[in-house]
């Protein structure tokens, strides 16, 4: 399985970096479990946007909808990265139950994006490490 997904009839594309790394992107309310940004789709003639929040252990998503922007590239992006004042959460802390599982280019993705963010996601170079050893190779491999 690779991208775009298609999820209930929906396609979804990863979260691009720039939007994680953006100085309006934000992580959302205090605590745990803290949940990230992995996919989202547009709905809406490209009004919104449905982002899928994934939880760094668990199998669980949560979909968050925000308002969009359609920028001069042709692309989309979240009303919080354009509207003064605002800003986008690119990680947040569910208070609602999941509603639906990750997806295998899903979790890739987190890996990719937020291993080297966050301690409680491999890097991708420890995943990397660690799929040598399940194939065999050298536990030592750097």
């Amino acid at each position: 399985m690779s991208w775009p997904i298609e999820i209930d009839g929906q396609t979804f594309d990863p979260i691009p970096t720039s939007w994680i790394s953006h100085p309006d992107a934000a992580d959302r309310r205090a605590g745990s479990p803290r949940i990230y940004a992995v996919s989202a789709t547009t709905d809406y003639n490209g009004k919104r946007l449905q982002i899928r929040y994934a939880h760094p252990t668990e199998p669980y998503v949560l979909v968050y909808t925000t308002g969009a922007y359609a920028i001069d590239n042709g692309g989309v992006v979240p009303a919080g990265l354009v509207e003064r004042g605002s800003h986008w959460p690119r990680s947040i802390v569910p208070r609602t139950d999941p509603t639906d599982i990750v997806r295998e280019p899903e979790r890739e993705h987190m890996i990719e994006v937020w291993g080297d963010r966050v301690d409680a996601i491999p890097s991708p170079d420890t995943t990397a490490d660690r799929q040598l050893v399940a194939d065999g190779g050298d536990s030592d491999a750097q």
